[in-house]
């Protein structure tokens, strides 16, 4: 939600998020290989590795092997690392010519969490995947693709601090263990019990003699030698619930700024500062933009006659009286040689991409001091 949030606010870009149910067990090999086409899907009880269609999943050319042979050899897989150092201009453009359907694998979240030396740095690296899948996004818009689905293999389990012995569940009895990790572990005749959910291959919707335990709430198989505290392939919603961001980019812009209104100013000014209420039509959020003004009292000639403030109208407030703000300018000695003068309270604005400031609203008002400022300022 908050990547998609990211996408949204920006220029010509739309997202829209859905969630679906992953397979489980949720974990890599096989939610890779359930986001492929295929009817038939099987998992060694041994290895985990996973049987699309009687075609090994394992490995991106075996998974770009099963899209081609989907979609008349007009599909591939590729890795985010390999994609982003292609050419956009010659090498991407060819890429998205060629082929109807293209798969980019990213996985610098598990290649982080999945090891026990750097499990601690998860919360950095979906940072860093954020950065690098708007790369990714970005890169695609450039070799003239429009339309793009952002989803997951699985969700997972982290907790920053070291995860207590009460939280690791015991294996429960079964007649052969074939494989495991923290979060399932395959077997045949495996006793089910308060703490451990079991399922055959075949309630799973997935080809394979095998059984599947799963531990319930946070709870952990004992393994040794890998990190407890960033874990998947379990049941919880955390790993199950897999989103899936609809993303387009537009040919023409669709973002825009706030309005700023001059709600209330006087028509005259007689003391040394001047109060204004200045009101922000709608709430800054999605494609409306925030805006950024510099208040000041001018001349006619646009000499500064008071001091100048920033204000930055970025409120998300629903409520349209909190949008209102209220600013007070204090006049310099400069305004007291135009006393008994029309000056102007002024709304100024860069240009965005010039350096270039510009009248964004403007209000006549008359000074009309009844002695020069020489003591407002004490």
């Amino acid at each position: 939600m908050e990547f998609a949030e990211r996408l949204q606010s920006a220029n010509r870009w739309t997202a829209e998020v859905e969630a679906v149910f992953g397979s489980l067990p949720t974990y890599t090999q096989l939610g890779m290989a359930s986001l492929l086409p295929g009817k038939r899907l099987a998992v060694d009880g041994a290895t985990a590795s996973v049987i699309v269609d009687g075609r090994s999943a394992s490995g991106t050319d075996n998974r770009s092997e099963i899209l081609r042979s989907a979609c008349d050899a007009k599909a591939i897989a590729i890795h985010a690392d390999e994609f982003l150092e292609l050419n956009s201009k010659t090498d991407g453009r060819a890429l998205m010519r060629d082929n109807e359907v293209i798969y980019i694998f990213h996985d610098h979240i598990d290649n982080v969490g999945d090891k026990n030396k750097t499990e601690a740095k998860a919360l950095d690296a979906v940072e860093q995947a954020f950065e690098e899948l708007e790369q990714i996004i970005k890169k695609v818009a450039n070799i003239n693709g429009s339309n793009m689905l952002l989803t997951a293999d699985h969700g997972f389990l982290f907790q920053q601090i070291e995860v207590d012995d009460s939280d690791m569940t015991p294996l429960p009895p079964s007649a052969e263990w074939t494989f495991h990790n923290r979060r399932f572990a395959l077997g045949k005749g495996i006793a089910a019990g308060p703490k451990v959910k079991v399922f055959s291959a075949a309630a799973l919707g997935l080809g394979g003699d095998w059984d599947a335990a799963f531990p319930l709430s946070l709870g952990r198989f004992p393994l040794k030698g890998s990190g407890k505290r960033f874990v998947h392939g379990g049941l919880s919603l955390q790993e199950v619930i897999v989103p899936v961001v609809k993303i387009h980019k537009a040919r023409v812009d669709d973002t825009g700024l706030v309005e700023v209104e001059l709600l209330r100013a006087p028509a005259k000014i007689t003391t040394g500062q001047v109060s204004i209420s200045l009101f922000q039509d709608r709430p800054a959020i999605e494609k409306v933009l925030p805006r950024t003004l510099r208040a000041g009292v001018y001349s006619k000639d646009g000499a500064e006659l008071s001091e100048i403030k920033t204000l930055t109208f970025d409120s998300k407030e629903t409520e349209a009286r909190n949008r209102e703000t209220t600013v007070t300018l204090t006049l310099s000695r400069a305004a007291d040689a135009f006393n008994n003068q029309e000056v102007e309270l002024r709304l100024l604005e860069t240009v965005q991409g010039a350096n270039q400031t510009v009248v964004y609203k403007s209000h006549s008002l008359k000074l009309q001091k009844p002695f020069a400022s020489d003591f407002d300022e004490l």
